[in-house]
């Protein structure tokens, strides 16, 4: 067995204490007896997060021994025409989501029914996950493609990220009653918002056609369509604004069947009383649930992941 003198630390600076779990889950995989992974935060003197912080620590010998894990934003979409861009796509020593954010990842739609059944300690047919982010994916992707673009060309006044997001997000009026309509008027809602303004963007700025459609093809190119639009929008929007505005009730529907079948099997109150706060102890709220979702791993931005780290590994064995 090799000692511990043996074991060689990587330093690794991460934007937030969320972002320690999520990245220790991917990078645990890796560790050996030689190689162990020492996540922290990227300030020392104060309690500043975020990515810009972690950046900042480019400059402390970044290396094998010292790699930065952020978020990709758009980073990854922009393909370094920004400094930052090229400096994260650019560098073998900083890991980058692929996804917008850990939120996009760990709403990825094959788990999320996953996540559910995990929440509620039921199973359903009530909402089909990747055919919900399927059609909210295609519905978005004509404005995200403009919100993209404009962040290509410098433009943050004509439709700023929080704009962008304020037109895709589910509204607090527009309350999601999975029993009658499983969201159905929710797509209506947005889909209206976002044709409405896509036709302002298109009528205001007729000469970025062409440059709009060799943009779609370049974000083809890096794994980016109408169908995982999800994937690339900002994160909290996505979690938040559309997957809990639909999991949530979903929740409250399960927990409901669930202590009715409760009620009626059981002999008296007593037990009545006492099976429904057992069930209730053993259930978790939804967003809780995703916050340690880790069945992304068949995702491709994971494979990506993946790839980087291997690589890493593979400049450690030399």
């Amino acid at each position: 067995m090799a000692s511990k003198k043996a074991v060689k630390p990587i330093l690794v600076y991460v934007e937030s204490h969320e972002d320690i779990s999520f990245w220790y889950g991917i990078l645990k995989d890796y560790e050996s007896s030689k190689v162990k992974f020492d996540i922290q935060l990227p300030s020392h003197e104060s309690l500043t997060k975020g990515k810009q912080k972690v950046l900042e620590r480019f400059n402390d010998n970044v290396g094998p021994y010292l790699i930065l894990c952020v978020d990709s934003d758009y980073d990854y979409l922009l393909q370094g025409r920004t400094e930052t861009s090229r400096l994260i796509n650019q560098n073998d020593f900083i890991f980058q989501t692929y996804a917008y954010s850990i939120e996009n990842l760990r709403c990825f739609s094959p788990s999320l029914y996953h996540v559910s059944v995990q929440a509620s300690h039921k199973t359903h047919d009530k909402i089909d996950f990747e055919e919900l982010l399927r059609r909210y994916s295609v519905i978005t992707f004509p404005l995200f493609i403009w919100s993209v673009f404009l962040e290509t060309i410098g433009d943050t006044t004509t439709m700023n990220l929080t704009a962008f997001c304020s037109h895709i997000r589910v509204q607090e009026t527009e309350t999601i009653k999975i029993e009658d309509d499983r969201g159905e008027n929710y797509f209506q809602a947005v889909s209206q918002r976002i044709v409405t303004q896509v036709n302002h963007l298109e009528t205001v700025f007729p000469q970025y056609f062409e440059k709009i459609e060799n943009l779609k093809g370049e974000l083809d190119s890096l794994g980016v369509n109408s169908e995982n639009t999800y994937l690339f929008i900002q994160g909290h929007t996505v979690e938040d604004n559309f997957v809990l505005m639909f999991m949530n009730p979903l929740h409250l529907s399960l927990k409901r069947e669930v202590e009715n079948s409760i009620r009626a099997l059981a002999r008296n109150t007593q037990e009545i009383t006492q099976e429904i706060n057992h069930y209730k102890h053993k259930i978790s709220a939804p967003k809780e649930v995703l916050k340690t979702n880790t069945e992304y791993k068949s995702c491709f931005l994971y494979q990506k992941i993946k790839h980087d780290i291997e690589r890493l590994m593979a400049k450690l064995d030399r």
